[in-house]
């Protein structure tokens, strides 16, 4: 399981949020420790070991942008 917070009310009051970094779904829910997005679903089947540092997500997220 890995420990998220949801992202403060100030940073989210447009309503568009990132992309879990496992599944793509766009969420409030953030892992601070990378301070990657993740969402609840997948925080609670991932392991913190997992996770994405932050350099390795956008690159990830750069390749989903090209691919589109």
């Amino acid at each position: 399981m890995i420990p998220v917070a949801r992202e403060p009310k100030a940073l989210s009051n447009t309503g568009i949020y990132e992309n879990c970094c496992f599944c793509g779904v766009p969420s409030p829910f953030w892992y601070e420790k990378n301070d990657v997005c993740v969402c609840k679903s997948c925080a609670e089947e991932k392991d913190e070991k997992d996770v994405p540092t932050k350099e390795e997500w956008f690159k990830q997220e750069k390749k989903l942008i090209e691919l589109k």
